[in-house]
């Protein structure tokens, strides 16, 4: 709850336990099959520093110590995919819980072995009249995300 004269309003947080780890991306003819190499050999398309996932991103590029020429800076991963697609470079990008769904065909590469990642949640203030729907919402979520990660066994 929220007192009186308070600026922050109370939040009430719901974490879906999908973790999302950074990919490399580059055009789909490349034939680079690390970071590096892809890093070496084109331009850097960056994910903004501002965004929260960008600054999951920066990190994972300086401890892996990956040496960038940037050539630009966008902050929506579907125009940094479209812009690997058509050959303009390469990008670290956050990855899809449900890559079938890229409108831009790219090459993925795994970046840095797991260690960096984000957490899925969905964020509400404590006291809302909507609370029962964003309640639905989250638990259709949630049977998502545990479906694609122990699907039905055949």
């Amino acid at each position: 709850m929220r007192e009186q004269g308070s600026t922050s309003a109370a939040v009430r947080p719901l974490p879906i336990t999908a973790r999302s780890s950074p990919w490399s991306i580059a055009p789909p003819g490349a034939v680079e099959d690390s970071p590096k190499k892809l890093a070496q050999t084109y331009p850097f398309i960056r994910y903004s520093p501002t965004a929260a996932v960008g600054q999951i991103i920066e990190r994972a590029l300086r401890e892996a110590n990956l040496k960038v020429r940037e050539a630009m800076r966008l902050d929506w991963l579907e125009a940094i995919e479209a812009m690997v697609h058509h050959g303009h470079g390469v990008s670290i990008v956050p990855g899809r819980r449900f890559p079938g769904h890229a409108l831009f065909a790219v090459k993925r590469v795994p970046f840095g072995g797991g260690r960096h990642h984000r957490i899925l949640g969905i964020v509400q203030p404590a006291e809302s009249p909507k609370e029962r729907l964003i309640d639905v919402l989250f638990a259709e979520l949630q049977a998502i995300v545990s479906d694609r990660e122990h699907p039905a066994k055949a």
